[in-house]
Formats: C-alpha cells, sequence, structure tokens
C-alpha cells in the first residue's frame, strides 16, 4: 500500500496539522508520498508522471471530496493498480485511515515532493456518470472541453476556464461535472450524496443558443419568445412554445442576451476575485 498525501499548500495551522497527523499514523506502515494541492498542479507537472508511475494501490488523502479526487487522479492515470480516496474535510477520516492500514504492510518511508503550483479553476469530469451528450462542450463559452479521437469528452484546454464559472455543470443532464473547490452548492463540489440536477435556467439558455433537442419536449432549434398575453404552453425545460403550429420566427432585431449577461456576471465575479 503506498499512501498519497496532497496538502492544502496554504497557511492553515490547522490544516498543516491535520496533515502532519496523517504523515504519521501512515509512516509505520506504507510508503508515504506527501505532495502539493493536486487540484493546483499544473498539467504539466513531473509529479504526475511520478504518481503514475506508482506500483500497487493507492490510497490517497486529499482536501477535496472524494469523487472529484477520483476522477482527478484517474485522468491523470493514477492508481490504475487500485485507487482509494480519504477527505481530509471528513471528521473521520483518521479512523478510516487506520482501519485501511490495519492489514497493509509497507516500507515506512516518507518522502515529500515540492512543487510551485499557482491556484487553479477548472472542472472535473465524473467518467462514471458521463453519458458523452456534449452538452457541457457545446455550452462552454471558453472552449475548454473537446471530443477526444475516440469521440470521448475531454478537459482540453482546462485552464481556459473562467475562474469561479460552474455553469456547464448546471446544464449536464447527468449530474457528472464537478468544481471541487465551489464552495456555494456542495452538490457541485462533488459532496458525498450530493447530486447536481439540471437548472432550468441554464437548460433553458443551452437549448436556444445551441439548437439542441429539448430532453422533455424533443423540440429543437432556436426559441421564439411569446407573444405578450399569450396563454400557449411552454416547455419549462427549454421555454419553447408546446403547440403543434410552427414556431414563429424571432421579430427583427429581436436577440437572446442571456450569453452576454453571463458573461457580464463572469466578469463580475472575477473582478469581486481578485
Amino acid at each position: 500500500m503506498q499512501v498519497l498525501i496532497s496538502r492544502l499548500g496554504s497557511d492553515d495551522a490547522a490544516a498543516r496539522a491535520r496533515e502532519d497527523r496523517l504523515v504519521a499514523l501512515s509512516a509505520g506502515a506504507a510508503r508515504v508520498l506527501v505532495v502539493p494541492h493536486l487540484y493546483h498542479l499544473p498539467e504539466t507537472s513531473s509529479i504526475w508522471a511520478r504518481l503514475a508511475a506508482l506500483d500497487g494501490p493507492v490510497l490517497a488523502a486529499t482536501w477535496l471530496h472524494p469523487r472529484p479526487a477520483e476522477w482527478l487522479l484517474r485522468r491523470h492515470g493514477v492508481g490504475a493498480s487500485g485507487l482509494t480516496v480519504l477527505s481530509l474535510l471528513a471528521d473521520d477520516c483518521f479512523a478510516a485511515l487506520r482501519a485501511l492500514l490495519g492489514e497493509a504492510g509497507g516500507a515506512g518511508t516518507v518522502e515529500e515532493l515540492s512543487e510551485a503550483a499557482t491556484p487553479r479553476w477548472y472542472p472535473v469530469v465524473d467518467r462514471d456518470r458521463c453519458r458523452e451528450c456534449g452538452h457541457c462542450r457545446q455550452f462552454c463559452l471558453f472552449g475548454v472541453y473537446a471530443a477526444g479521437p475516440d469521440g470521448q469528452l475531454v478537459v482540453a484546454n482546462p485552464d481556459r476556464c473562467k475562474p469561479g464559472c460552474p455553469a456547464c455543470s448546471r446544464v449536464c443532464p447527468e449530474g457528472a461535472i464537478l468544481f471541487p473547490l465551489y464552495t456555494q452548492d456542495d452538490a457541485i463540489a462533488g459532496a458525498p450524496g450530493r447530486l447536481m440536477t439540471p437548472d432550468p435556467a441554464a437548460r433553458r439558455m443551452l437549448a436556444r443558443h445551441c439548437g439542441i433537442p429539448c430532453p422533455a419536449c424533443r423540440q429543437a432549434g432556436p426559441a421564439a419568445t411569446p407573444a405578450p398575453g399569450s396563454d400557449a404552453p411552454i416547455c419549462p425545460e427549454c421555454g419553447r412554445a408546446l403547440a403543434s403550429a410552427p414556431e414563429p420566427e424571432p421579430a427583427a432585431g429581436e436577440v437572446f442576451d442571456e450569453i452576454d449577461a453571463l458573461i457580464d456576471d463572469l466578469d463580475a465575479l472575477t473582478e469581486r476575485r481578485s
């Protein structure tokens, strides 16, 4: 068993003490590798190659919830021979570590790898839940996603993601898009027992601007704004009129400005974070 402990990388004394306690508990039973915050490591970091080359099962303790931590590690090829993830956010992480190492043998060594890591913000895809619908790729304004050679969704340009933006997570019909550092919704951060459900407003924006078929009414193409005073039924998922007659074309000069509004919101969010 090899234990991987990811440090928070802040001046938080309580967090540092928690990490050091885990190192001490692990050192007598396993080979221990201590690394910087995994989420912030650059894509080209040599530490990823070192972790991917580890032989045998890996027990990883990180400052992320288990689900995003697992898929972040798997994306970089870590734990191919077995991967168990513990969260340093959980109160029972010490008891869980003792239970897991009780039957494990190891060299009892500790090695710490250091590397400067600039704070990052990007999505992590839960491959167990992703159904390759491509909605996140169509919706993203910044080219973060792409289709791989086999057609599978890949996070091709993670650092193009707008810091603080979780919008693509809100349109995913399977709850597969996670932003591990998001603090306003535990489901988006991937907390245990929480699953993000599609946000109706975000899904309407996706349907209008990408022209995808609505999963509820199955209509596709742009949605015209209902005439004032119209009592025609509207699909609650995509905002299109539920009528048998063809929908009228949008009036001249009429635009759907949700994307512009979203960009303005993201710019404001970035200014508040800086």
